[in-house]
């Protein structure tokens, strides 16, 4: 029996018409000139080609990096994803003629809350190979980011159980000392608005727990009266902990707090803010920043395509707290300025909506008029840390703001007035951090989610006058935040011995009574008064230290 091979003419034009595209393919690739290594809209840099070695091809890395390089340097790869993205942005299911659906996953929201995926230089390499557990949680999108019924119960009941132990003055408060924190809240009264628009024009999406109308994408706001007496609670923990030291809470708002369609309730948010301040103890100072805010609505404070303030928006957080703490705000038009165009953040990169796209935001960074000298750490602060550059005039994302997520940093200023901060911050207090060099003498920078070590300690070794708590109104009502937060005061070390509490005392919160308190730092803390830094034209000349912070622009791994 003789066996002939097909003689389908179809199967023989298939094979003709691959062997032809896999020439074209090569030919275009051969002579299709070296473009940019890095894609702006996608606000990250291209995979580079390769470089084999005898390891990397028995491990399969050098095949896998020649994957990637082949398809972020396709030839006419831009003219696809554009394709792509206008495909993307229709598709989803019409509810009616200006409400559109579009799948944006779980995992996806609940990153902009972990680790800011979009924000440049991630301190995952200082991370001393921790980085954030597999089981940290996750945003729900029922619309409460740590509502009742979800795991803050078995969180409390695990909190309540058994003694506390040395470390008890920073535990979570058990359910009967929740409703007591409560009380505080019924009846708070939001600051009046002044002018705050609404969002662009357009028709309005949902996109799983994001809003998006015209060419701004936000998030929208979930939490609950528990979730907010939790975190209250944990800060005023901080100030019974520290006595001697000034404690702030700056809770920062969102867009959807200044820019909600017209006819979409956004007072939730507004409302949350004011419940946890409510919650706060007399030894926590509040720094009311919705009020500052609600002013100057109508300027450019929130990126329309990522999740954070600008620039801007952060100056005013500065200058509520520099009211509060009896400090000179700098002005913004006494400080140098930058703005750099063509800034497609982390809502972009979820919505991929065409409109928004179309639409980049620009990146205003502001410098400090004081020399500033700044230095990156891991856990715990030690050793000589890295220079690195405390703003990046020229960066064209919110990286330009600390440069991105680090453990820790340490910037020390001109100045010498014995004021020295402590940030206790998410990715929404790098830019406020920056406004700080302009009134302290050294500012250091502990980002809660990357720092496996004691608060307490660095209090105490570097002479921290003021605590500052600056996060997001999302991480507040979010348990994984709070949990870290409160988990860094000691981390895995005993409290140092108690030493006497300052003359205006530190009342401590329900969840704090009863317990050890650190040592107050080895100065007194100097009296609250007016630090006036040198006018612009007669402030030196800002110069940042050799940057080894990520390139401009780059992506790493964005609250």
């Amino acid at each position: 029996m003789t066996l002939h091979p097909t003689a389908n003419p179809w199967h023989r034009a298939a094979s003709l018409l691959f062997v032809l595209w896999s020439a074209i393919v090569v030919v275009l690739f051969a002579q299709t000139p070296v473009g940019p290594q890095r894609a702006e809209t996608e606000n990250r840099d291209l995979a580079r080609l390769p470089e084999c070695t005898v390891e990397s091809v028995l491990s399969g890395a050098c095949m896998s990096g020649f994957d990637s390089w082949v398809s972020d340097h396709f030839p006419f790869r831009s003219l696809f994803l554009g394709w792509s993205s206008a495909i993307e942005g229709n598709r989803g299911i019409t509810l009616a003629s200006d409400i559109t659906v579009i799948k944006v996953t779980e995992a996806d929201l609940a990153r902009l809350e972990r680790a800011d995926e979009w924000a440049e230089g991630t301190g995952s390499d200082l991370a001393e190979g921790s980085g954030l557990a597999a089981a940290e949680e996750r945003l729900p999108l029922d619309g409460s980011a740590d509502g009742e019924g979800s795991g803050e119960e078995a969180e409390l009941a695990e909190a309540g159980s058994g003694a506390q132990g040395p470390r008890a003055s920073l535990r979570a408060p058990t359910s009967a000392e929740l409703t007591e924190l409560e009380k505080a809240m019924e009846g708070v009264e939001l600051p009046a608005e002044k002018a705050a628009p609404a969002s662009g024009k357009g028709a309005v999406s949902r996109v799983a727990g994001l809003l998006v109308q015209g060419d701004r994408v936000m998030q929208v706001f979930g939490g609950s009266r528990r979730a907010a007496a939790a975190f209250a609670s944990i800060v005023n923990g901080y100030a019974a902990a520290l006595p001697g030291v000034r404690v702030w809470s700056v809770l920062a708002p969102t867009a959807i707090s200044f820019h909600a369609p017209k006819g979409y309730d956004s007072s939730g948010e507004r409302v949350n803010i004011a419940q946890i301040n409510a919650a706060l103890s007399s030894g926590i100072r509040r720094v009311d920043v919705v009020s500052e805010m609600l002013p100057h609505a109508a300027e450019y404070l929130y990126f329309r395509t990522d999740h954070h303030w600008t620039g801007r928006g952060a100056y005013y957080a500065y200058a509520a707290f520099c009211r509060s703490a009896g400090l000179a705000a700098v002005p913004l038009d006494s400080m140098p300025r930058k703005v750099n165009r063509g800034y497609l953040g982390s809502l972009w990169a979820l919505t991929r909506v065409p409109a928004v796209a179309s639409h980049p935001d620009e990146v205003e960074v502001f410098s400090p008029v004081t020399k500033v000298s700044a230095r990156v750490y891991g856990s715990p602060i030690s050793g000589a840390g890295r220079p690195t550059s405390w703003v990046l005039p020229n960066a064209r994302s919110y990286g330009a703001y600390l440069g991105g997520d680090f453990p820790a940093m340490v910037a020390k200023t001109s100045l010498t007035n014995g004021r020295r901060a402590l940030v206790i911050k998410n990715s929404f207090g790098n830019a406020f951090a920056t406004f700080l060099a302009n009134n302290f003498e050294e500012v250091v920078v502990i980002d809660y989610r990357y720092f496996n070590a004691s608060v307490a300690d660095v209090v105490v070794e570097r002479g921290i006058t003021d605590v500052i708590i600056a996060a997001g109104a999302f991480a507040a009502n979010t348990s994984y935040h709070r949990n870290r937060i409160r988990k860094i005061l000691y981390y895995n070390g005993p409290p140092p011995r108690m030493s006497q509490p300052s003359a205006e005392g530190s009342a401590a919160s329900p969840a704090a009574a009863g317990s050890a308190q650190v040592a107050a730092p080895p100065a007194p803390v100097p009296a609250l008064k007016p630090e006036v830094p040198a006018p612009a034209e007669a402030a030196p000349a800002v110069q940042p230290p050799p940057q080894v912070a990520p390139p401009e622009g780059s992506a790493g791994g964005g609250e």
